[in-house]
C-alpha cells in the first residue's frame, strides 16, 4: 500500500498492476489471499472507482478473482464471505459464486448477511450502509428472509419494505400491511416505506392494492406520501442505492430520483418502457380508484399527473 493520496499517477499505476495480477490467472491468487487476510483496503473517489470498476481495493481485487475464476478461486471466495462483514463485498462475493457454482453457496451467503446485519443492529458497523445485505437477503433468500427482513425494519425501514416488496409470490405483503396500518408517532417514515412498496405492488396484487384503497378511504395518507406512491403508479420502481453500484447483486439502471435518509440509500428508476398497454390501462383504472375513494385526498394532483403520464404513453 503506497503511502499518501491516491493520485492519477498511483491509481493508474494500480490499475496496470490489477490487470497483470488477474491476466497472471491462478499464479496470482495466492498474492490476492495475502491481500485480503491483511483486513487492509483503500476507498476510492468517483474518478479512482472509474478507473478501477470498484470502489475499493479490496473490492477490485475480488473482482480480479471473479475474472480468475476456477476451484481455487472460488474456494478463496467462499473463505473470504465466511470472515468479512462488509455488505459490498458480501454482496460480491455472493453474486461472484453464484456464477462459479450456482446454487452452492447460497446459504453460505444468507448466513454472513445475517451475521452482518447482527453486527450492523449491535452498533458495531458505524455507519456503514447495509443496502446490500437486504438485496443479498431478498434475492437467495425469498420467502425464507421474511423474518429477518421484517425484523429490520425497525431500523432500516425503507431498504426493508423495499426488499419485503422484492419477496416471490406478495410473500412480504401482509409484513407491509402490518407496517401501513401503524399509527404509532415513532412508525411515520416507515409507514410511508411500507405505503409506498404497497403502492408498487398494487397493479399486480388484490391484497396490496385493497390496503391501499381503505388508507385513501380513512384519509390516512399523508401529501408527501402520495407524490411518491404517485410517480410508483406512474412507471417508477424503488431500488436499493443509488444506481450504478457495482456491489449489488442485480444490475441496476440509472435512477430517476435518489434519496438519502440516514444509512439508507435508495432511488426509482423508470419502468414505464416495459409496461404493455394492458399493464399501462390496469394502472390508470387503479389511479380511477384511488381518485374516487376521496375526493378530498391531498394526493388528486399528484395522481391526475400520473394518470397522464400514463396515458400519453399509451397514446
Amino acid at each position: 500500500m503506497p503511502n499518501g493520496p491516491l493520485t492519477p499517477e498511483k491509481l493508474s499505476s494500480w490499475e496496470q498492476n490489477l490487470q497483470q495480477l488477474t491476466n497472471s490467472g491462478t499464479a496470482g491468487i495466492a498474492a490476492i489471499r495475502e491481500f485480503l487476510q491483511t483486513k487492509a483496503n483503500a476507498n476510492f473517489d468517483s474518478s479512482g472507482a472509474s478507473l478501477l470498476g470498484e470502489p475499493s481495493l479490496r473490492l477490485a481485487l475480488l473482482d480480479a478473482l471473479a475474472k480468475i475464476g476456477g476451484p481455487e478461486a472460488t474456494a478463496l471466495a467462499a473463505d473470504t464471505l465466511h470472515s468479512t462483514t462488509d455488505p459490498q463485498e458480501i454482496a460480491a462475493l455472493a453474486r461472484m459464486l453464484e456464477v462459479q457454482a450456482p446454487g452452492q453457496y447460497r446459504q453460505a451467503a444468507l448466513d454472513s448477511a445475517r451475521a452482518a446485519l447482527a453486527e450492523a443492529s449491535a452498533g458495531k458497523l458505524g455507519n456503514t450502509d447495509v443496502g446490500a445485505l437486504f438485496t443479498v437477503l431478498q434475492q437467495y433468500g425469498g420467502a425464507e428472509a421474511l423474518p429477518d427482513l421484517q425484523s429490520a425494519t425497525g431500523r432500516w425501514g425503507y431498504y426493508g419494505a423495499i426488499s419485503l416488496a422484492g419477496l416471490p409470490d406478495g410473500a412480504g405483503i401482509p409484513a407491509l400491511t402490518q407496517m401501513a396500518q401503524d399509527s404509532s408517532a415513532g412508525a411515520r417514515v416507515r409507514r410511508s416505506a411500507a405505503l409506498q412498496a404497497l403502492a408498487q405492488l398494487a397493479p399486480d396484487s388484490a391484497d396490496a392494492r385493497a390496503v391501499l384503497l381503505d388508507q385513501t378511504q380513512n384519509g390516512q395518507i399523508p401529501a408527501a406520501t402520495w407524490i411518491k406512491i404517485s410517480s410508483l403508479l406512474g412507471g417508477e420502481q424503488l431500488q436499493i442505492g443509488l444506481g450504478g453500484d457495482p456491489a449489488s447483486v442485480s444490475p441496476q439502471t440509472q435512477p430517476r430520483s435518489t434519496y438519502t435518509l440516514g444509512n439508507q440509500n435508495f432511488s426509482t428508476v423508470s419502468i414505464l418502457e416495459r409496461l404493455s398497454p394492458d399493464q399501462i390501462n390496469q394502472r390508470i383504472q387503479l389511479i380511477d380508484q384511488l381518485l374516487a375513494a376521496n375526493a378530498n385526498s391531498p394526493g388528486l394532483d399528484s395522481l391526475k399527473r400520473a394518470r397522464s403520464t400514463l396515458a400519453a404513453r399509451v397514446q
